[in-house]
């Protein structure tokens, strides 16, 4: 998480993001290179701990789930970090604050928990701190402490059982994931930066941003996006020739015109 926030802020410091877009990389397919780059890394860390984690704690349990859930968590703990990119325009704070703040969000746990045993019922407050990522995946994880504690394990016949069932702390994790990822585009098309200009907190809700998204691609350039609204067009009238005026002394003076394409 440290190093994925660090590369983000490090990118808007070295205005490698708005050299691309200037460039007429489209934005959809920054976004998706994005995705799929950390997304594989991140998968790839979530199968490897829950295979080592899976031995040794959850044994009793189907394999397929535990893993699947570290999967499920491992994507919302991406899209976590790409809503906290836009609040930093400096690398190192970022790479401080942004797993400190992760870290708080679980500290919510503790709400739950008795005696290091985690309290049946409060299916409301479970669901409501189930929108942090960290927290979601806690509960579901907890739930498998307990089964694992008595020799039975968990498996997909079992996952709807209990009054905040594992089924629904995963469910919250798919939501998580998109969530965030919206949060994440919505916050830098609104958080003020230096570069660009940043677009008003209710542009979601005016007519003229649907009817420009429903518009054809060739209309919309890359220069339409907020980050690059400050960048001069170049003025194609005056640039399309060149006046050069020479004037020479030996013809007594007589100044010529010549245009250059």
């Amino acid at each position: 998480l440290s190093t994925m926030l660090r590369a983000l802020v490090l990118e808007k410091e070295s205005k490698l993001r708005e050299g691309l877009l200037m460039m007429g990389t489209q934005q959809v397919a920054y976004y998706a290179s994005l995705l799929t780059t950390y997304a594989i890394t991140f998968v790839v860390i979530a199968l490897i701990c829950a295979c080592e984690i899976y031995f040794s704690c959850y044994s009793f349990s189907s394999a397929s789930l535990v893993v699947l859930l570290y999967v499920l968590f491992a994507l919302s703990a991406l899209s976590f970090t790409l809503a906290l990119a836009p609040f930093f325009r400096n690398a190192k704070i970022a790479a401080l604050v942004g797993p400190l703040v992760f870290f708080l969000t679980s500290q919510l746990y503790n709400v739950f928990i008795s005696h290091g045993v985690l309290i049946q019922g409060m299916p409301r407050a479970k669901f409501i701190a189930s929108f942090l990522p960290a927290m979601a995946f806690y509960l579901a994880a907890s739930q498998l402490s307990l089964y694992q504690g008595s020799q039975q394990g968990v498996s997909w016949k079992e996952i709807n059982d209990g009054d905040f069932p594992i089924s629904l702390s995963m469910l919250m994790l798919v939501v998580d994931s998109f969530l965030y990822l919206f949060f994440a585009w919505y916050l830098d098309a609104v958080v003020p930066s230096e570069y660009g200009v940043q677009r008003k907190p209710w542009f979601i809700c005016m007519p003229s941003f649907w009817f420009s998204c429903c518009s054809s691609p060739s209309s919309n350039s890359s220069l339409s996006s907020p980050l690059l609204a400050n960048v001069e067009r170049p003025n194609v009238e005056h640039a399309s020739c060149t006046t050069v005026t020479q004037t020479s002394e030996e013809e007594g003076g007589d100044s010529r015109v010549i245009r250059e394409p």
